[in-house]
């Protein structure tokens, strides 16, 4: 679909984020319209780009056009006539010597063409792709095109050496070594910090410098690799977590989210792999900097590892599915024991809306772990058995309760302590409340007694989905409202007639109540006060009921 002017509106809010096991939603859009910005927000890994291999000559002609006359300053075609001191003319003279290239059916190949003639535009002297050809003065473009490579993995070799270069070997290397490790790409912030974790030792002055001098050369090396990167960067991290994650929390403003580099080229891909990361051991190495690197800046500075996210990252949920792809990928075994597969890391990702997403690192976790030998993935037989054990433990565990985590995900630790004692489960979330005494579990006996808490006999008794409540109803007309530890928190007495059913709402935030005179009474959880009372039935009302209205990011009572 065309794009449009003002707020995106998302028409696909009826797609569930989490699909149940294998359910595919398979659609088709044009990449960069309304409809693919939308259900990329969703995440990266929701979107497939699919290659269609090369154009014909018309079409390339068209690509080629099309792009170059998106360039301000430059006239294509019969527009090159047009006077103007500073622009550029590409006459059809141009552009046949452009098409007769063998390569210039091949759309990666037409992005470096595209790309070194911005760069000669933006600066003739030499600092765009391509231009240092030049020796003496300002080439003409016409010559520059001529002595451009004429296959794209010619191209490809060219722009590493160039990057080389000017960048420095280890700064090339470890930057593009990290874009390639990478899944969907990474922000100037994030790709910033890796490229300084090992500067940490200097002193201020010297680490003022290196930053300095490193974000210099970030620019220079973007401006580089333009040919190679996927097009149209710029991205709104904060509105895509409120969207795709449903967390209340505001999230934290942080510099350096306005563009995502992603290496899309798969020539230049393959070649810069086999130089940068030719050995299992390279490769391994950049996923355990990108993995230690999300654990050291996000997981443990927003509370991940006690109970859930306290505070709210914009970059918290790319961090938490980031980190378990690496820690497999990079052989961490150990850590992903103790940072992945327990109840708090999978509280935090429901919390975030990443249940199923997680889900799915996990598993194949399983499958690579499995399928390792003991030399290759490190561990012994006898430490393998255990993880696979735990691993399978928490893979089912999130497949079989995930519908009471995606409502309830502050609850995992309570679901988890129903497992049979002695299960990977049972134990975490036992040590789990004995580590934390605020937050118990709500089936735990009370050390208060509670006999003879109403003058009659009780009629009904419910659970907050918090786990935190619980109220009671009594032929005596009262409810009444309890902590798990036994204390009583409010006495409601305002029915004039026998109470006989009384309920929870899911969000725990109303009590309602059912009366032997057809009357149902809705009470505030927390202040006790009365919301509202209905009458209207012509016989016992018999059972009554909460839904989630799904009107607003937040959901509510109705």
């Amino acid at each position: 679909n065309a794009s449009t002017s003002g707020p995106l509106r998302d028409n696909f809010t009826y797609l569930p984020i989490c699909l149940p096991k294998n359910v595919r939603i398979v659609a088709s859009c044009q990449t960069g319209s309304d409809t693919h910005k939308i259900l990329e927000r969703r995440g990266h890994d929701s979107c497939d780009p699919v290659a269609v291999g090369e154009m014909s000559e018309h079409e390339a002609e068209q690509l080629l056009v099309s792009s170059l006359r998106d360039i301000p300053g430059i006239f294509v075609g019969a527009e090159s006539d047009k006077p103007s001191p500073s622009h550029i003319a590409i006459t059809e003279e141009v552009l046949a010597s452009i098409l007769a290239i063998e390569a210039s059916t091949d759309g990666g190949y037409l992005q470096f063409v595209i790309e070194t003639i911005r760069g000669f535009k933006e600066c003739p002297f030499g600092s765009g792709y391509g231009t240092t050809l030049s020796t003496t003065g300002v080439m003409p473009l016409q010559s520059l095109i001529a002595n451009m490579p004429k296959t794209l993995a010619d191209a490809c070799e060219q722009l590493l050496d160039q990057v080389e270069k000017i960048c420095g070997l280890t700064f090339a290397r470890k930057a593009i070594s990290l874009l390639l490790t990478s899944r969907w790409g990474l922000l100037d912030v994030e790709i910033g910090g890796l490229l300084a974790r090992n500067d940490k030792a200097s002193q201020s002055r010297q680490m003022q410098r290196k930053e300095q001098v490193s974000g210099d050369q970030l620019r220079r090396l973007f401006r580089l690799l333009r040919p190679v990167l996927k097009k149209d960067p710029s991205v709104s991290i904060q509105r895509a977590a409120a969207i795709t994650n449903g967390v209340n929390s505001t999230p934290i403003c942080v510099s350096g989210l306005e563009r995502i580099h992603f290496i899309e080229n798969r020539v230049f891909r393959q070649i810069a792999k086999a130089r940068y990361l030719s050995t299992q051991e390279l490769e391994n190495a950049t996923h355990q900097l990108l993995a230690h690197y999300y654990h050291a800046q996000f997981l443990v500075p927003c509370g991940v590892f006690q109970g859930g996210s306290s505070q709210q990252h914009p970059l918290l949920p790319k961090a938490v599915k980031e980190s378990v792809y690496h820690l497999v990928k990079g052989g961490m075994w150990k850590a992903l024991q103790e940072w992945a597969v327990n109840l708090s890391f999978v509280c935090c990702t429901y919390e975030l809306g990443l249940g199923y997403q997680v889900l799915r690192e996990l598993v194949r976790a399983f499958n690579t772990l499995s399928e390792s030998s003991p030399d290759v993935c490190g561990v012994s037989n006898a430490d393998k058995r255990v993880m696979l054990e735990r691993l399978k433990e928490y893979v089912y565990f999130v497949k079989n309760h995930n519908i009471n985590l995606v409502q309830f995900p502050h609850m995992a630790h309570q679901i988890a302590i129903t497992n049979p004692p002695g299960t990977f489960l049972h134990r975490d979330a036992e040590a789990f409340f004995k580590a934390t005494d605020t937050y118990q579990p709500h089936f735990r006996a009370a050390p208060k007694s509670l006999n003879k808490t109403h003058q009659d006999a009780i009629t009904s008794c419910s659970f907050a989905p918090s786990g935190m409540r619980f109220a009671t109803c009594s032929d005596d007309r009262v409810v009444k409202i309890f902590s798990v530890s036994g204390d009583l928190v409010h006495n409601i007495n305002l029915s004039a007639s026998r109470l006989k059913k009384v309920i929870y709402s899911r969000t725990s935030r109303y009590v309602m109540a059912i009366a032997e005179d057809r009357t149902v009474f809705v009470y505030d959880a927390s202040s006790s006060n009365l919301v509202c009372k209905f009458h209207g039935h012509n016989s016992p009302v018999l059972c009554v009921d909460t839904c989630l209205l799904y009107t607003s990011p937040s959901p509510r009572d109705s």
